[in-house]
């Protein structure tokens, strides 16, 4: 089997990547060894509240506190600008 490719130096998590990685989810496992940057788009955050609202996700202790403890280098938050 070919070695895949390096992986960029940023990746885009989707909400779930996101809260599977912040889990451990052995899904996410290639983010271990990942030295990149990982990037999240605010849509995520807004997505999180709303699953949490629709009691579909379980957070502790609050969202707005999951997302700070989540949020931290190599995690970034990439804000939305339709000029780019």
């Amino acid at each position: 089997m070919p070695n895949p490719e390096p992986l960029p130096s940023s990746v885009v998590l989707d909400t779930h990547a996101w809260v599977w990685a912040c889990a451990g989810d052995p899904r996410m496992a290639f983010l271990e060894n990942y030295g990149g940057r990982c990037v999240i788009s605010p849509i995520s955050v807004w997505e999180i509240g709303m699953l949490v609202a629709k009691r579909r996700l379980t957070l502790k202790p609050t969202v707005a506190e999951w997302v700070d403890q989540n949020l931290e280098p190599p995690v970034f938050l990439q804000p939305i600008d339709p000029g780019q």
